[in-house]
């Protein structure tokens, strides 16, 4: 039988969260900016769903893929067939999380959630037009709930149930899936002048010093909560004092488009927080002694687009230092929301400045 979650007052997480200094990433930023009451379910109340999506999947293994090879088969595991419909897919990843809480129960084949499966249907209105034969007496004849089933008991929903419970912590793909993104992985890896960029199996640890998918963390001067981020490539060039801080993007648009996606998804704020904390940490690395204004500082957005183009995007020091004072900007926004723990309305709505 399937055991009730304990429910923990509201009031209790709240205090959780705030007993511990937060650190703003990119996305809880965005999420802040976008929708407060989200950025409250999400992180204050801890009510967060898993980020099973395909695109979301494709764009972690390139970067696996190309940053950190030796740790695909950790992180994913690629079954030999294809997945499901994308329909069929939320209902099996909703019965994976069923049997997954419940390890107590000796059922392990999704046709014994069957249940589960007929009620997750009918919270979410799909296949509900399905309904029953009119002679239900007749050989062959099925109920709507039958017809329903019949959508979701299929071999390739066994097949992905099967693979999800072996996967433990690892993300799952199909072979079509993994090919496409080896085939981008070796377009990016096939242009001399990026991967000089990313400086991958240079071996002169000596002067160089490369860091892929790079946690950092910081503290922000007068403020109660600080900044985080996974710096995709970070490579400190000591020879010839430089820093170069890559992002890698992948994109179902062209090249010519990411400009204007850079706006709309606020890559330019990822861009800003990056800066802050890889010139701390290679700071903090060439110690008190040594100033990193006698360094040069590069960022470059790495974007492989639909075609499997790639192109590095420079980032110019006039745009840079427009993004950092956007970002102050920014973080005066979440200072709000998190000081006065108001979570209710974007900040501009919250203080009444939108006007018509």
């Amino acid at each position: 039988m399937i055991t009730d979650k304990i429910t923990i007052p509201k009031s209790d997480l709240v205090e959780k969260f705030y007993n511990k200094p937060f650190k703003f990433s990119y996305s809880s930023l965005n999420k802040l900016l976008y929708s407060p009451i989200s950025f409250y379910n999400w992180y204050v109340l801890n009510e967060r769903e898993d980020a099973l999506e395909s695109y979301f999947i494709e764009g972690k293994a390139i970067h696996c893929l190309l940053l950190e090879q030796e740790k695909f088969d950790k992180q994913f595991i690629v079954t030999p067939g294809n997945l499901p419909t994308a329909t069929s897919k939320k209902v099996v990843e909703a019965m994976y999380k069923v049997w997954k809480t419940n390890s107590d129960q000796p059922t392990t084949k999704l046709k014994d959630y069957s249940k589960h499966i007929l009620s997750w249907l009918v919270e979410d209105n799909t296949f509900q037009n399905l309904a029953n034969d009119k002679d239900l007496t007749k050989e062959g004849a099925k109920t709507g709930d039958e017809k329903r089933l019949a959508k979701i008991l299929t071999t390739s929903c066994f097949d992905y149930f099967s693979y999800l419970q072996s996967s433990g912590d690892r993300d799952v793909m199909d072979q079509e899936t993994y090919d496409r993104c080896l085939e981008g992985v070796n377009a990016v890896r096939d242009d001399k002048s990026i991967m000089e960029l990313l400086s991958l199996g240079d071996s002169s640890f000596e002067l160089l010093e490369v860091h892929n998918e790079l946690p950092l963390e910081m503290e922000l001067k007068d403020q109660p909560f600080g900044l985080k981020g996974i710096i995709d490539n970070l490579v400190i060039d000591y020879e010839n004092k430089e820093v170069r801080i890559n992002d890698v993007k992948t994109t179902s648009k062209s090249l010519n488009e990411f400009e204007s996606s850079l706006e709309y998804y606020k890559y330019w704020m990822q861009a800003a927080i990056y800066l802050k904390l890889a010139i701390a940490f290679v700071q903090k690395e060439l110690g008190k002694e040594q100033s990193l204004k006698e360094w040069n500082i590069k960022f470059h957005f790495i974007v492989l687009d639909r075609y499997n183009n790639v192109y590095a995007f420079p980032v110019s020091n006039e745009s840079m230092l427009d993004w950092q004072a956007r970002l102050k900007e920014i973080i005066k926004k979440a200072n709000y929301h998190y000081t006065k723990r108001d979570y209710k309305l974007p900040y501009e709505f919250a203080l009444g400045q939108v006007k018509l």
